[in-house]
């Protein structure tokens, strides 16, 4: 996994493992599918959005996984479909 610039600053698992959100300092939002098969388990980048203007510091998955909320340095809150 390549986080990007600056590194992850934020977490959350969705789908019981099977999906990744992570934060960064750059501000974006990176959701990482667990691909399985070969010789080990990996995570694979499925999709990068760039919304905050900040860092990233909380990402939390809602109860049925269909959405996540992210926080930032910006002093926003963005809610997402993690069903995209």
């Amino acid at each position: 996994m390549h986080a990007g610039a600056g590194g992850v600053s934020a977490l959350a698992f969705l789908r019981a493992g099977a999906a990744v959100v992570t934060g960064g300092a750059n501000g974006h939002v990176r959701a990482w599918e667990l691909a399985v098969g070969g010789r080990s388990p990996r995570l694979v980048l499925s999709t990068t959005v760039k919304e905050h203007r900040g860092k990233v510091c909380s990402l939390q998955a809602a109860g049925d996984n269909k959405e996540f909320l992210s926080g930032s340095r910006d002093g926003f809150c963005i809610i997402w479909d993690a069903t995209e």
